[in-house]
């Protein structure tokens, strides 16, 4: 087990360092500003009272979305540092990056639009 965890921990770290080089280049080349992000992740790894286990802590993934001032009007949470109950649904995930992009959602693609700026869900 604690050589479970410690893997778990140790990526854990891996990312958090993997996210500061990238916020770092993207200050640097002054992209910040116009950048949205997106960081999500699955269950991980079979640990105890993790995705084997159907209760809570094993439904529960990270998703965090950094908006820029630029772009504060598409969240529909408000203001940074807002933490919400809502279920998300990773179907929703592709239809909300295509708007961002603003292509064109294609027919067969299932889930619905997160995030606009006038905040309606379509």
């Amino acid at each position: 087990m604690r050589k479970y965890f410690a893997r778990v921990y140790n990526s854990i770290k891996l990312t958090d360092n993997k996210i500061g080089d990238l916020l770092y280049r993207l200050d640097k080349n002054g992209l910040r500003d116009n950048t949205i992000i997106l960081f999500y992740s699955d269950q991980g790894e079979g640990i105890p009272r993790g995705k084997t286990n159907g209760i809570n802590f094993g439904h529960r993934v990270p998703f965090v979305i950094g908006f820029p001032q630029k772009y504060k009007n598409l969240s529909p949470w408000g203001t940074s540092g807002t933490v919400s109950g809502e279920l998300g649904d990773f179907e929703d995930l592709a239809p909300t990056i295509l708007s961002l992009a603003g292509a064109k959602m294609p027919d067969y693609l299932k889930g619905h639009l997160e995030l606009s700026s006038d905040r309606a869900h379509n």
